[in-house]
């Protein structure tokens, strides 16, 4: 009974997330065509932290002249490349206190193309959303509230952190296992020890509400969630609302 409730809560969860993300291709007015293992726009690339290439992304630049990025890191270590599309594979464990051996990385170019809207962070709103596959629990937070460590760009990097009324860009690295997860969603559920798989959604909007883009990606953590069916459907990204369509085709037949 447990495992049916738990897969309907599951099935539940997708549908939602299928929903938004949906919806978020359908409101779209800018969005451009995704590139899988490439590096940052170059300047200003990937500036967060030192010593870290820029490389193994998965970016949308849209028409707007907006480059959003995310990537993955194994810590101390270096650049995941994806496998296939804008999958990442990932190993377990753990290399410090709570944190896995990898962090997923994000980025924010305003500026990025010529015929750029001349944006800068004071001009939208920022989500990233992780779904953990395995349990269907999603955390959904504005990185400016949770994540004021952010490097922001102005033409250079602001080490002090986001000064939104200059800056234009904004990165960081972040890790499932830090603390503000739990502060975000309780149920979450991440084990840095545990197969699973994690789709991250990076997406923006004007402080009017217009939808400025987005990009996700999907990271395997070992064999991934146990649920497979599913898992090839997010490498495409609006691949989930196949993995839906299928579903309730089969549940009317």
């Amino acid at each position: 009974m447990r495992a049916v409730q738990r897969h309907s809560s599951l099935a539940i969860r997708l549908k939602t997330f299928a929903a938004a993300m949906a919806a978020t291709s359908i409101a779209s007015v800018s969005h451009a065509a995704v590139v899988y293992d490439t590096p940052l726009v170059d300047p200003p690339g990937f500036y967060n932290g030192s010593g870290n290439p820029n490389e193994g992304f998965t970016v949308n630049t849209t028409s707007g002249g907006i480059e959003l990025g995310l990537g993955v890191n194994l810590r101390f270590i270096g650049p995941v490349h994806p496998t296939a599309t804008n999958v990442y594979n990932v190993p377990l464990g753990i290399s410090s206190g709570s944190a896995s051996k990898w962090n997923f990385e994000y980025s924010v170019n305003l500026q990025a193309a010529p015929g750029n809207a001349g944006l800068h962070l004071s001009d939208i709103t920022a989500n990233i959303s992780v779904l953990n596959v395995a349990n269907g629990q999603i955390l959904s937070y504005d990185p400016f509230v949770w994540n004021n460590d952010s490097a922001g760009w102005n033409g250079s990097k602001n080490n002090a952190g986001t000064n939104t009324t200059t800056d234009y860009g904004f990165q960081n690295s972040e890790n499932l296992g830090f603390l503000f997860v739990s502060l975000v969603n309780s149920s979450f559920g991440f084990d840095p020890n545990s197969n699973d798989t994690y789709v991250v959604t990076l997406s923006l909007h004007s402080v009017t509400g217009l939808d400025l883009g987005s990009v996700n990606e999907v990271i395997v953590a070992g064999s991934g969630a146990p649920v497979p069916a599913a898992l090839p459907l997010f490498a495409s990204g609006l691949g989930v609302l196949g993995f839906v369509a299928r579903r309730r085709k089969k549940k009317s037949a």
